[in-house]
């Protein structure tokens, strides 16, 4: 009996989850989807705003959702409070030996990972303090950010498949 009761309540528990993840199909593809994949460039794009830090004192490289970040620009660079960005770095470059920031590899390609989107939630003059919202992966010290704008999907085809 006691058994029978607990089935019952998980189930009862499960279909109004169920119902509602009957709005999206396996094969939906969000603005997000898109914008966490891995995207290829040939020249690389201009950094000025990057990743210092965590805001924690204990010396971690790696942010998730949730963690508070340090953003290594202020009000005078133009961050402002409620502002999103996305945080991203390259792949596939390299750093030794230059004194620019990355040098593209084999063949001048390069992957560009979007790791996650930020939002703003303190800045003065000099720093400001980020909420990571959402995280493709894990956001690291020296990321480059860039202002979000979420791609536009294409649209179905009628009556057929993509």
């Amino acid at each position: 009996m006691r058994y029978a009761f607990v089935m019952g309540a998980i189930v009862a528990m499960a279909v109004p989850g169920a119902a509602a993840a009957q709005e999206l199909s396996p094969r939906t593809l969000l603005p997000l989807h898109v914008v966490c994949a891995e995207q290829a460039v040939q020249s690389l794009p201009s950094v000025t705003l990057t990743v210092a830090g965590s805001q924690r004192a204990d010396g971690r490289r790696a942010m998730a959702a949730g963690d508070v970040l340090v953003i290594h620009a202020g009000t005078t660079q133009g961050v402002d409070v409620g502002q999103s960005y996305f945080t991203r770095r390259v792949q596939g470059g390299d750093r030794r030996g230059t004194s620019e920031p990355f040098r593209l590899g084999w063949e001048g390609r390069a992957g560009v990972l979007t790791s996650g989107v930020v939002t703003v939630i303190a800045a003065d003059e000099r720093f400001a303090l980020a909420r990571v919202e959402r995280a493709c992966r894990d956001v690291q010290v020296g990321d480059f950010l860039e202002p979000v704008a979420m791609p536009a999907l294409p649209t179905p085809a009628d009556g057929g498949y993509p």
